[in-house]
């Protein structure tokens, strides 16, 4: 009877790109925000969606364009009991249009 060739992946040569690079899940949300920085001379002041949540971060669609590295104050506004909650010191991880990940400590 002839064997059948199975694959073995090795978990050290795999090499993680794109979302297999991060640490933790991410859970989808729908949050509206605010939030706000200095980016060089500028302040910045825009409006969002937080559309991704994560232990270490989330990820935002906003209405003004920051630059990775920046800081920002995050203001999300919770549906229960009309909440809002304010992460400051947020770090901005990456940025591309109007998306971008945030790291928060």
């Amino acid at each position: 009877m002839p064997r059948r060739a199975t694959a073995q992946t090795s978990q050290q040569n795999i090499i993680p790109t794109g979302a297999e690079k991060r640490r933790h899940l991410r859970y989808p949300v729908q949050y509206r925000l605010r939030y706000t920085g200095k980016i060089g001379s500028r302040y910045v002041r825009g409006e969002g969606v937080l559309v991704d949540v994560s232990l270490e971060g989330c990820g935002i669609q906003g209405s003004c364009p920051v630059e990775q590295g920046h800081e920002l104050t995050l203001q999300i506004d919770l549906p229960l009991k009309k909440l809002a909650v304010t992460l400051n010191r947020a770090v901005v991880r990456w940025a591309s249009g109007g998306r971008f990940g945030i790291e928060s400590s």
